[in-house]
């Protein structure tokens, strides 16, 4: 029963330190400005650290500030990751005025 254990916990350690995909914003730009709120649009980078694609599947997804939605929404299936490589998602985030009026920003300059 020992090796077992011990097995169990080699295999346990290995996928928990294994890569994950990671997503990051790259950029957002403002998209529309209409009667119900303010769309943005947001460029996501997704890397896949292995070396087959990843099918994604439809992605939904919620924006959040202090435990409050600001918006939500779904993105329609894009297809897959691309192996060992990044894929750009663009996610169209539409925010309602009503929101808009009760967040605080804090904008910083991105020095370059």
């Amino acid at each position: 029963m020992d090796l077992v254990d011990k097995a169990k916990n080699f295999v346990a350690e290995k996928v928990a330190n294994m890569e994950k995909p990671e997503a990051t914003i790259t950029d957002v730009d403002l998209k529309d400005v209409g009667m119900s709120g303010i769309t943005y649009l947001a460029k996501v980078s997704v890397s896949n650290p292995y070396i087959v694609p990843i099918p994604i599947g439809e992605i939904k997804y919620s924006l959040k500030s202090v435990d409050r939605v600001i918006a939500s929404g779904n993105i329609p299936d894009p297809g897959s990751l691309k192996g060992d490589d990044s894929t750009m998602l663009d996610v169209e985030i539409k925010v309602p005025h009503s929101v808009l009026g009760t967040l605080q920003f804090l904008f910083l300059k991105r020095v370059r």
